[in-house]
């Protein structure tokens, strides 16, 4: 991780950061759309672990350079990654079963909103000009996981509360 001063980074970075901190070596994380997807760019360097996108990847690691990225290799936002040495890629059927069986350890998923419970708001897509729920694959790393983290901005997006 390159030493980035708290002050430059936007608030979706600081949240990143943060996230990486609930890391503990050896574990095994997925990363979810959206401010997730930046938690791999804040990994401290003396915790490893093996990071996991509900699209197939596990073993993934920070953005590449422009240069180097690769269109077929992405997170769970499409946005280019790179492969750890020992890095796997399997069928979305064979991922959501990962997912659901408990072998992630830690999942830290995007969200609309959470409730003073727990309860997770995921998000709504808007297709053909019509807007559909997008639960995904939230239910089942929430089943899954051992941990559940939650990244979200605390405001709209004027910056609001």
């Amino acid at each position: 991780m390159t030493a980035i001063a708290v002050s430059a980074l936007d608030p979706r970075e600081i949240i990143a950061r943060r996230c990486a901190r609930e890391l503990a070596d050896g574990e095994v994380v997925n990363l979810g759309i959206g401010i997730p997807t930046l938690t791999a760019n804040h990994l401290p360097a003396d915790v490893n672990v093996i990071f996991h996108t509900e699209n197939g990847a596990f073993g993934f690691g920070a953005k590449p350079g422009t240069r180097d990225a690769d269109s077929d290799v992405t997170n769970a936002g499409c946005e280019p990654v790179t492969l750890r040495p020992g890095a796997a890629i399997m069928d979305l059927t064979t991922s959501l079963g990962a997912m659901r069986n408990g072998y992630i350890d830690v999942t830290i998923l995007g969200a609309l909103e959470v409730d003073q419970w727990g309860n997770l708001a995921n998000w709504a897509c808007r297709r053909n000009g019509r807007w559909w729920p997008g639960i995904g694959g939230a239910m089942d790393l929430c089943y899954g996981a051992r941990k559940v983290v939650a990244a979200l901005q605390h405001t709209d997006k004027g910056g609001e509360s």
